[in-house]
């Protein structure tokens, strides 16, 4: 006779004393998404939007070539793409939300620019609110 289990379905037959087998554990690189490794960090951060007038300080928690994990202050979110500022390398990064789970954000860089050549009225402004940041310290 055959074993139905706690769903009314047909149950594998085992042979007597035998456990039941899982598949092969999960491959964790299976899982990654990620086109570049993170690095975990511990950087202030700066996210800025609507062309410079609002920001708010957040911590990038790991950063790679690609994209990086911040973490926001209490109660505050973020809009779909905003730029991001590494306060302490003066890089700014034109970023896009891809996963939220606050106070986490997962966010994919769509550009990289180095602050201390701000040629364009967008990296002026960020440059302006990165020496602000640095120099309250």
């Amino acid at each position: 006779m055959e074993d139905l289990d706690r769903n009314g379905l047909i149950a594998p037959s085992l042979a007597p004393g035998a456990a039941p087998t899982a598949g092969p554990p999960p491959d964790p690189a299976a899982r990654e998404r990620r086109r570049a490794p993170r690095q975990r960090t511990l950087l202030g951060g700066k996210v800025v939007h609507s062309g410079g007038l609002f920001s708010m300080n957040c911590v990038l928690r790991n950063l790679s070539d690609t994209g990086a994990r911040i973490s926001l202050p209490p109660g505050a979110g973020a809009p779909d793409s905003f730029d991001l500022i590494d306060l302490k390398h003066g890089v700014a990064f034109a970023c896009r939300v891809v996963w939220r789970q606050y106070p986490m954000v997962g966010v994919a860089f769509d550009s990289r620019d180095a602050l201390d050549t701000g040629d364009t009225p967008r990296l002026r402004t960020l440059k302006r609110l990165w020496l602000d940041a640095i120099t309250r310290g």
